[in-house]
């Protein structure tokens, strides 16, 4: 398999990592006596969510290609990924119902 794959999703994990550095600092600056507006509250723990989603999204395939055959890679990738990103996309749409 070609590397390019590989740097895309690196590429995904910078981006992912740098959404979840804002969340960081997001919440510094603006926690105000501990507590966020309800719509702040939804903002932010989607963004910290969905950005933890991806960088083990795109960090979990270039991590096993050095164990696992390529014939395997995609399918046990997703089969360790999928039931964390389901359960994260459940959980969201329950808080934001």
């Amino acid at each position: 398999m070609t590397t390019h794959v590989f740097d895309q999703l690196a590429v995904l994990a910078q981006v992912a990592a740098t959404l979840r550095g804002f969340s960081a600092v997001f919440l510094v600056l603006s926690n105000r006596d501990g507590r966020f507006s309800p719509s702040d509250k939804h903002f932010v723990q989607a963004m910290v969510l969905s950005g933890g989603c991806v960088l083990l999204f795109s960090l979990v395939p270039g991590a096993l290609r050095y164990v696992l055959p390529e014939s395997l890679l995609w399918t046990v990738s997703f089969a360790r990924i999928a039931p964390v990103g389901l359960s994260s996309a459940l959980y969201q749409a329950r808080e934001q119902r």
